[in-house]
């Protein structure tokens, strides 16, 4: 159970899939064949804010996967009255190398056969990864799509305006002049 700030960005998502990889065991086979989770897409949906001090649990599931992606939707619910605070949905694969691991061999690794008799993927796809997907490829269009003659500026200048407003440990401190 976590209290006592509120949710604001995917962070607290991300740390709660991989204390769920943690408890379940996940890590320490991932790690033993030299493999990674690389982040496809993500997605939160904040519904309510969370009071200061107001303890809220992560519930983390996997809903659905495929031959390549494995779809984890994690809940911020008050334990109390169960209210719920933001839900995200997060799709993850894992990779060794440039070689995609199939979420099945995974499992294989997790699980004896006989506690998993199904090491196929569903055939069903849930609604929410339905909806994921419909997302996703309408985001992928709109950055293929992306225009950069239209951009405020040259990279070259953001480049440049962004290494002049660092403050190097090695130079003194420079009061800037006064704006006139």
């Amino acid at each position: 159970m976590l209290s006592g700030m509120s949710i604001t960005d995917s962070w607290w998502l991300l740390t709660s899939l991989s204390m769920h990889c943690r408890y379940t065991g996940i890590i320490d086979r991932v790690l033993a064949n030299k493999w990674m989770f690389l982040v496809g897409s993500h997605a939160i949906r904040y519904r309510h804010a969370i009071p200061p001090n107001q303890p809220f649990e992560i519930h983390t599931q996997n809903i659905h996967w495929d031959h390549t992606w494995v779809y984890l939707r994690a809940r911020f619910v008050c334990p109390e009255t169960g209210k719920l605070y933001a839900e995200g949905l997060t799709r993850i694969t894992l990779r060794k190398g440039r070689d995609t691991i199939s979420p099945t061999e995974l499992l294989r690794c997790l699980y004896s056969p006989h506690e998993v008799p199904e090491l196929s993927p569903p055939t069903t796809v849930p609604f929410l990864v339905t909806e994921m997907l419909k997302w996703d490829a309408a985001s992928e269009a709109s950055m293929k799509g992306f225009d950069s003659s239209n951009a405020a500026g040259s990279p070259q200048n953001s480049t440049w305006r962004l290494f002049q407003s660092i403050n190097w440990p090695w130079e003194a401190f420079k009061v800037p002049p006064p704006q006139s």
